[in-house]
């Protein structure tokens, strides 16, 4: 099969990096909220940093299940929820005013939508979409965007911090989570 590129594929690549970058930058971004939002809530350290650490435990327990649902339902379907599930999670974190609303928002929902809008899902996505000889670049183009959202949104989040706040940041990013959503339709992977 050819490896070349043509618009539809390029398309349906450049949807995937993109979803990965944003997937990434703002997951890897809730860090820079520990200070702020500790000190405006009186919240311990600890508890903030128990909400992202049950957040990865919970990411890897829905790893698996996100798996079998893209399986069943494409990985359109699952992207597009878990874009959702970002949002409702980032949302939730802005209006957490104890730490309990906060770990099940923070640890929980965002910990699931990790889990249906990562770089797994997309990487799976991709590769059942396009021919044998281009699935290896897409999966290192998807991956290779997870690592720039990272370089990109985390500043980005810090910017948003600085003018906004971090609630107004959190309600910020909440929206470009919602920019998967679009980007998630050409990622149509399901079976007939």
């Amino acid at each position: 099969m050819s490896s070349t590129l043509t618009r539809p594929m390029g398309t349906i690549i450049l949807c995937g990096v993109v979803c990965a970058a944003l997937a990434m930058g703002l997951r890897n971004s809730f860090g820079l909220f520990l200070a702020p939002m500790t000190a405006d809530l009186g919240w311990s350290a600890s508890g903030f940093a128990l909400a992202i650490a049950l957040q990865v435990l919970v990411n890897g327990v829905f790893q698996p299940i996100c798996g079998q649902l893209a399986d069943r339902f494409g990985g359109r379907v699952v992207i597009m929820g878990g874009a959702v599930l970002y949002a409702l999670g980032i949302i939730g974190m802005a209006l957490s005013t104890g730490l309990t609303l906060f770990t099940f928002f923070a640890g929980i929902v965002m910990g699931a939508a990790v889990s249906a809008a990562g770089i797994s899902i997309i990487s799976a996505s991709l590769t059942r979409m396009l021919p044998e000889a281009m699935r290896g670049r897409a999966v290192g183009l998807g991956t290779a965007g997870s690592s720039f959202g990272q370089f990109l949104v985390v500043p980005l989040a810090q910017l948003g911090i600085s003018f906004a706040g971090w609630q107004g940041a959190l309600f910020l990013m909440a929206g470009a989570a919602l920019i998967m959503l679009p980007l998630a339709l050409p990622l149509n992977d399901s079976k007939p």
